[in-house]
């Protein structure tokens, strides 16, 4: 049993030395009324491709992470209202938005 748990912990301690972060925020519009369930996408700083996604709660705050470090684009979408999106950076610390 002490093997096998060495083993385990020589194999993961690698994964907990990488850096991850966490995106969070509150989404809220002109009127400062939340955005209840509003698509929050994580883009890469070009192109289209998906990184993580989520939807806002139904008091407008949201969640992404575990992440690596790197840029990438924040873009927000909900009907009846334009996308918005922001350039992030994660390279020392979580986002809060």
């Amino acid at each position: 049993m002490i093997r096998l748990t060495t083993l385990l912990s020589l194999l993961l301690f690698p994964l907990l030395l990488t850096a991850q972060y966490h995106i969070q925020g509150h989404l809220v519009d002109e009127s400062h009324q939340a955005l209840a369930y509003a698509n929050v996408l994580l883009l890469p700083p070009e192109g289209t491709q998906l990184v993580k996604g989520a939807v806002s709660d139904d008091q407008g705050y949201f969640e992404l992470g575990p992440l690596p470090a790197g840029a990438y684009r924040l873009r927000v979408s909900m009907v009846s209202y334009r996308d918005w999106e922001q350039a992030v950076e994660l390279d020392t610390a979580d986002v809060r938005l």
